[in-house]
């Protein structure tokens, strides 16, 4: 083989790399568009795949573009920067439609409709590593730090504290993480997270921050609530939710409100509904009015706490919440079914014993939220025997980035 060959790049996978192939053997490249022509240099080489970078472009793709970022090169979280936000979905369609093929065994020829995103500025939560220098990234699989004065996907907001944080002397007051979100109206929960053992050892005014909220974790894990009650709240649908620093809330307001716009306008009225990874309980809550019981399910100590309070503020009386985890011993009453399921799990997706149990008790519909692609089409093949594929739409959760928010509408056979 030769030392730097030239390889057309066929697509883009879901690691985000393109991939094409040389002599028969197959590349993966990063920082790549479909169609182009690239000089290659091998940085790894295995028995079915090589691995390589980009010496020059030979024929270049006409949406190429100049990466606005000067730390995308060395920074891990935006892979398709160089890239015209316009192809973006392109991309992505075409992964899930890959995805669906080769882990479902489907081909699914319907439209997929893909909801964009502003392309920047669009997240309402950072977690930074502290350094020396000031705060930082991690590069991409590695424990080296990239250092940044500000970042071009997070809330303008949030920057603005990033650059106030970067002349602080965080790392000689043994802080080794910061946590900044930002609610939809504004207000801002700092969270630090320390190496020290007592308050007393820490010499930063931080007080003198200009946000709403402070929290402040000792050694031994312990908070302290420095400024403000340590949660923040957002609107949605007419509905009142507080949550804190750890819960899980998707990363961009504006699409999580389409995402909850259309899914009102899918889910079927009924008796029951199951909300499974539940969350700090929105589903549970804007979809109330539709069902006579609502059963949700999250395993979050802290979750639970805040979906409790916000059923509580809510005045909702017909929902009732589980505090477990799901895994493959958690088990359903014989006696229940229900009209509608909601999935929303963690990137690693749905354990396939609870799955497997799950199906039956679900009378119509199922919903099925997802971050990952890969373990979405691999649950998709455990359920596509029992339900059809009613609808599929793509949420442009995370722009500039490989990820992106599925909704899969199941109906039953």
């Amino acid at each position: 083989m030769k030392q730097n060959p030239k390889i057309k790049i066929e697509k883009i996978v879901s690691d985000g790399r393109g991939i094409g192939r040389h002599e028969g053997k197959v590349f993966f490249v990063k920082d790549v568009i479909p169609d182009e022509v690239v000089e290659v240099k091998i940085l790894k080489e295995k028995k079915s795949f090589t691995e390589g970078e980009i010496i020059s472009i030979i024929k270049k793709s006409p949406y190429r573009i100049t990466p606005p970022c000067k730390y995308f090169k060395e920074c891990g979280g935006c892979y398709f920067q160089h890239i015209d936000y316009r192809y973006h979905k392109i991309i992505k369609t075409e992964i899930l439609r890959e995805l669906l093929r080769m882990n479902s065994k489907i081909s699914y020829q319907e439209g997929i409709e893909f909801v964009e995103s502003i392309p920047y500025n669009y997240r309402n939560k950072v977690t930074l590593r502290v350094n020396e220098s000031g705060l930082s990234y991690l590069k991409e699989k590695s424990n080296q730090f990239v250092n940044i004065d500000s970042c071009m996907i997070v809330n303008e907001k949030i920057n603005g504290v990033i650059e106030k944080l970067n002349r602080m002397n965080l790392y000689q007051n043994f802080i080794k993480k910061v946590n900044i979100r930002i609610s939809k109206s504004g207000k801002i929960l700092l969270t630090f997270y320390t190496e020290i053992s007592e308050i007393t050892n820490l010499t930063l005014d931080l007080e003198s921050l200009d946000v709403d909220n402070i929290i402040l974790f000792l050694k031994d894990e312990k908070p302290l609530y420095i400024k403000g009650k340590g949660e923040l709240v957002n609107l949605i649908d007419e509905n009142i939710f507080h949550f804190s620093h750890s819960n899980f809330l998707q990363v961009n307001d504006n699409i999580a409100e389409k995402l909850y716009s259309y899914l009102q306008s899918v889910i079927k009225n009924g008796e029951t509904l199951l909300d499974l990874y539940s969350g700090i309980g929105i589903y549970s809550i804007i979809f109330n009015r539709i069902f006579k019981n609502i059963y949700s399910v999250e395993g979050n100590q802290s979750s639970v706490h805040f979906q409790r309070k916000n059923i509580k503020e809510n005045r909702i009386k017909n929902v009732s919440v589980i505090n477990r985890f799901i895994d493959s011993t958690f088990k359903i009453g014989n006696d229940k079914l229900f009209d509608t399921v909601i999935l929303d799990p963690p990137r690693e997706g749905v354990d396939k014993i609870f799955l497997k149990s799950l199906l039956p008790k679900i009378k119509d519909q199922l919903i099925y939220i997802s971050c990952d692609p890969s373990t979405l089409t691999r649950d998709i093949n455990l359920i596509k025997d029992e339900f059809f594929i009613s609808e599929i739409k793509i949420f442009d959760m995370f722009p500039q980035t490989k990820h992106f928010e599925t909704v899969v509408i199941f109906e039953r056979i």
